[in-house]
């Protein structure tokens, strides 16, 4: 599972950088949808790091300590 929620990741920040560096550049509202993107993606990238550094993290530490 968790290859594939970072694949996931891999493959969102990807495709965002493919829309912020092609032309032309989003204007109007698909600009604002971009950025709600990319707030919603590194929210989501934050709250997923959080829970592996304070719930995995420590397990796996435990685990082979």
């Amino acid at each position: 599972m968790m290859g594939i929620v970072h694949a996931a990741f891999r493959r969102d920040l990807v495709r965002l950088r493919l829309v912020l560096t092609t032309a032309p550049v989003p204007q109007g509202e698909r600009r604002h949808a971009v950025a709600d993107q990319v707030v919603w993606l590194t929210d989501r990238l934050y709250e997923h790091h959080h829970t592996e550094d304070t719930g995995l993290s420590p397990l796996v530490r435990q685990r082979t300590g």
